[in-house]
């Protein structure tokens, strides 16, 4: 070991674990200096469910006191720490210095140490992304005046190019945090490129959206239902020159958005509400995808997700499947179609023929992916794709109902022709029931496919001979539940 150079001693070192890099130091004094290096440490993602335990919680201390750097600094979540832990002062006093930091924040005490942590990793100088994950619905007990110390917190850390304040509330409604936000006179540098919002303040929105408005590359609002009333937002996306991805509810003005030449992923949640279904908010989506001719990869989802308050979204997306393909111009290469409704079998009649109407409007649609609940509605759906109407479709995925058989369907009459007249086109198939194993079944009774009981719930199945010039790499797994299977 005496012989070799520093550098190669640090590559290793990238390779050891926390506690064993820890350890090191106490062997001699190169190691000592080698395994507190920032070489050996900048790569590393720390907190969460990877810190050392103390007692009965998790101490950050070690790693804080000691590492000179990390890439990711997480909050130690995993499990329940008294209030008497050292963590706020571990994260106050910190001189090791991280790229981004993840925390998790369900009170005002946690708020505080939030906002501090953030203030000491701006000062440290490497912060460039920060998420603040927030509890959901009774877990969160923040203040409003708390809350709006945290954001304009993050509103003023300069150097940032990632914001993120996911929300996971199950029905679309947004955490509107109501108490006026003071940002003083706070005017960073424009540096944020991401920025995701799932809570409705509209100081901190339209500060972040102004400020960085020249940076801004990709926004995510999920404002849910209670952001349909806020007409403000629309005309700042609308004014973001290098927008390229944007995640939003068909907010109020959205039409103007469609100017933005550099937007090409669109993810589009349509209110399927009685409120907004007719008039206004319907015909704003309509205006705006038959605008939007620029756009690469589209989702269109409904809610709210709370079914009990819902009507038929898919009769709202029919409506703008059909304004998608009215102009003929489209280059759209993507197109994701999720629906959350509780109407039955006829809810997605219209939205499967309005999207077999709009398949030859498509030329440049590459992959399909949709959820259906009825076997009619796929096979109708798979029967009208041919070279003709969908030249350039490589693959399709679709979510089977979950009393279908996945492995009696690829052998039905309408995935085999379907495969007779695109013999390069290439199935995800996603189901509940993937092999149902009875006896009544005649494609599982011949116990061909076995690969299908064996693993996961997704499978890409092909027809055509591997060798065939196609650019997918069938020997590949791209995911532990993902498998091609040769459908012969």
């Amino acid at each position: 070991m005496e012989e070799l150079p520093d550098d190669a001693l640090l590559r290793v070192l990238r390779f050891v674990d926390v506690p064993s890099l820890l350890t090191c130091r106490l062997v001699c004094k190169r190691l000592r200096d080698l395994a507190l290096h920032a070489d050996a440490w900048r790569h590393r993602e720390f907190g969460g469910g990877l810190v050392e335990y103390v007692g009965s919680y998790c101490c950050m201390c070690p790693v804080l006191r000691l590492a000179p750097c990390l890439r990711v600094l997480r909050d130690p979540t995993c499990v329940p720490r008294p209030a008497n832990t050292c963590r706020s002062a571990a994260l106050a006093w910190t001189s090791c210095a991280a790229a981004e930091l993840r925390l998790y924040v369900k009170d005002d005490t946690d708020a505080g140490t939030a906002a501090v942590a953030i203030l000491r990793q701006e000062a440290l100088g490497r912060l460039r992304r920060v998420e603040l994950v927030l509890a959901h619905g009774p877990l969160l007990q923040v203040s409003d005046t708390m809350a709006c110390v945290l954001l304009a917190t993050v509103a003023s850390t300069r150097g940032l190019d990632t914001i993120k304040f996911p929300s996971f509330s199950l029905d679309d409604s947004s955490v509107q945090i109501a108490a006026s936000l003071s940002l003083g006179g706070a005017t960073p540098t424009p540096s944020v490129k991401h920025f995701e919002c799932g809570y409705l303040n509209e100081t901190f929105l339209k500060f972040i959206l102004t400020a960085h408005s020249a940076t801004l590359e990709t926004v995510r609002l999920n404002l849910g239902v209670s952001g349909m009333s806020c007409t403000y937002i629309a005309p700042l996306l609308a004014g973001l020159p290098n927008l390229r991805e944007l995640s939003c509810w068909n907010l109020p003005g959205l039409e103007a958005v469609a100017a933005c030449a550099s937007l090409r992923d669109l993810t589009l949640t349509i209110s399927s509400l009685r409120r907004h279904r007719r008039g206004a908010a319907a015909a704003r989506t309509a205006a705006f995808l038959s605008r939007a001719v620029q756009l690469r990869e589209l989702t269109l989802r409904y809610g709210p997700i709370n079914l009990t308050a819902s009507v038929s979204g898919a009769r709202v997306g029919a409506d703008a499947i059909r304004a998608l393909a009215s102009t003929g111009r489209s280059r759209l290469e993507t197109l994701f179609l999720i629906a959350f409704d509780s109407e039955g079998e006829q809810s997605h009649a219209a939205q499967v023929q309005a999207l077999i109407d709009a398949l030859p409007s498509l030329p440049a649609l590459r992959e399909l992916r949709t959820y259906l609940n009825v076997k009619q509605e796929n096979d109708a759906l798979v029967l009208s794709i041919t070279p003709t109407t969908a030249p350039a479709l490589q693959r399709v995925q679709l979510g089977l109902a979950d009393d279908l058989c996945v492995h009696a369907w690829f052998h039905g009459d309408a995935f085999k022709t379907v495969m007779a007249r695109n013999p390069l086109l290439h199935f995800n198939l996603y189901g509940k029931t993937i092999y149902c194993f009875k006896k009544t079944c005649p494609s599982c009774a011949r116990g061909c496919h076995s690969v299908l009981a064996e693993w996961g719930r997704i499978y890409y199945v092909f027809c055509h001979d591997s060798d065939e010039k196609c650019p997918t790499n069938h020997k590949t797994r791209t995911h532990f539940f993902i498998h091609w299977v040769h459908n012969d």
